[in-house]
């Protein structure tokens, strides 16, 4: 009887040392995404459009023109238009980390599942993305959706080439027209 328990107590502990094994061979393979500051990153900064309901029979008209409405307390998320928000000039994917702190995809380093750095990794720098954020009176957004609409056009016509005198204030990497009209969305939404 002795001989029976010592062999299953053998193959219990084979069996343990194979899973402490493959735990500690999988902690090697997992990848964390850090910000400079530590902070572990959770997820990709996303924007969702939706629509919340409005209480039928409750708009009104406010005295500087505007409506006045009352929700009726639910929101219809619009999940096929999601999408991942980047940094304009760079065109890097925007994530945020634990303490709501958002961060351009090229100031991230990996670490292993030990807290070492990843195979190739170098420790990067950068702050904490702001957006830029621009007050404009009603005419001069009007004027500056105007011209982008207009670039945009010209853009999906083909009209517009590298000695297009518009060129130089593009830069390097203009926005596509796709891009465009993300952003005169954004300005008619104010986001």
């Amino acid at each position: 009887m002795d001989r029976a328990r010592a062999i299953a107590q053998s193959v219990a502990d084979q069996e343990r040392a194979a899973q402490t094994m493959e735990a500690v061979a999988k902690r090697r393979e997992e990848r964390y995404a850090l910000a400079p500051s530590g902070a572990s990153i959770r997820g990709t900064y996303e924007r969702t459009p939706g629509r919340a309901e409005i209480s039928e029979g409750s708009f009104r008209r406010n005295a500087d023109g505007t409506l006045d409405f009352e929700h009726a307390g639910g929101t219809e998320v619009f999940w096929d238009s999601q999408e991942t928000l980047k940094h304009g000039a760079s065109g890097d994917r925007l994530y945020l980390d634990e303490e709501g702190e958002i961060w351009r995809e090229s100031h991230l380093h990996l670490v292993e599942g030990n807290g070492n750095l990843a195979p190739g990794e170098i420790k990067r720098e950068g702050a904490a993305y702001e957006p830029t954020a621009i007050d404009l009176e009603e005419r001069e957004l009007a004027t500056v959706l105007a011209a982008l609409r207009y670039w945009q056009r010209n853009l999906e016509q083909g009209n517009c080439g590298e000695d297009d005198e518009f060129a130089p204030i593009a830069g390097e990497d203009p926005l596509s027209a796709g891009e465009l009209d993300a952003l005169c969305e954004r300005l008619n939404c104010g986001t």
